[in-house]
């Protein structure tokens, strides 16, 4: 005949926690048994410090990425007598004019597409959402176009070739340009220009220069760019209309300049010249 196991009270298995047929008092005292005894407590393993290093270690780095990618940015620059070109992440292009430059942030592109931009510069824009080029002087938002911006000290002219234009230099003051418009800072508002003075804009990329009643501050400033040298003026107050070619030599243009405007030059070394009265 099977054994019958007991339980921990020492009662047969399946039969009530409580003998009825006790006493009273043996009745009450298992019972009293029961209510102290406290229940078994299950042993946790707490892996929790380690999921909580691992989580702060991944925040850090999160967050470490993040500052780099918001502060780390590319520039370029050109010297004078120099061009080159940039190509941005998403593919848009910029060409640099002599003197000038351009920096950008290339790990938080997809976030801003924005550039830095002092000196001139021709954009060929991808379409994408809103592009922004920040000179001191004022601010060029589009989609997707190309434009030419001069930004030298207090000058900000912005051409607008293909697409469309919105040029700020404040929350108050911007104007919209399309195709064959052009506009240009004068103090603390943007206007636009005739239509005509807008060939010159871009001219630079077909290595032509061209001035329509030009200070000869203006002028001599792009001469010392693009052919790397020092001019002194010593005339009086002038305006230039004319043009040159990069292919020609400084003394070519130097004579074109001065013969128009009743001035002569002399060279005081290899790349220093005087401009002054006859």
């Amino acid at each position: 005949m099977a054994e019958k196991k007991n339980n921990s009270d020492g009662l047969p298995e399946g039969k009530p926690m409580i003998d009825w047929k006790s006493s009273k008092e043996e009745q009450w005292g298992l019972l009293n048994k029961r209510l102290e005894e406290k229940p078994a407590s299950r042993q946790v393993f707490w892996t929790t410090p380690l999921i909580r290093y691992a989580a702060a270690a991944t925040v850090s780095l999160l967050l470490i990425a993040g500052l780099f990618a918001g502060l780390y940015s590319i520039e370029t620059i050109t010297h004078n007598s120099e061009r080159t070109s940039v190509e941005l992440p998403d593919g848009s292009r910029v060409y640099l004019n002599a003197g000038t430059s351009l920096s950008y942030k290339p790990y938080w592109w997809w976030m801003d597409r924005s550039v830095h931009l002092n000196g001139e510069a021709y954009f060929e824009v991808e379409k994408g959402g809103a592009f922004r080029a920040i000179s001191e002087t004022g601010i060029t938002r589009v989609l997707g176009t190309e434009f030419n911006i001069y930004a030298r000290g207090t000058e900000y002219r912005v051409a607008c070739y293909e697409g469309s234009v919105n040029v700020m230099i404040s929350d108050n003051t911007f104007i919209d340009l399309q195709p064959g418009q052009s506009a240009l800072r004068e103090g603390d508002r943007i206007v636009l220009v005739d239509s005509e003075l807008k060939t010159n804009d871009a001219s630079w990329r077909n290595n032509l220069y061209i001035f329509t009643a030009a200070e000869i501050a203006e002028v001599i400033d792009e001469l010392e760019r693009q052919y790397d040298v020092t001019i002194q003026y010593l005339g009086n107050p002038a305006t230039y209309t004319g043009s040159f070619r990069q292919e020609m030599k400084i003394d070519e243009v130097l004579d074109a300049l001065t013969m128009s405007l009743g001035l002569q030059w002399e060279k005081s070394s290899d790349a220093s010249f005087i401009i002054r009265q006859k």
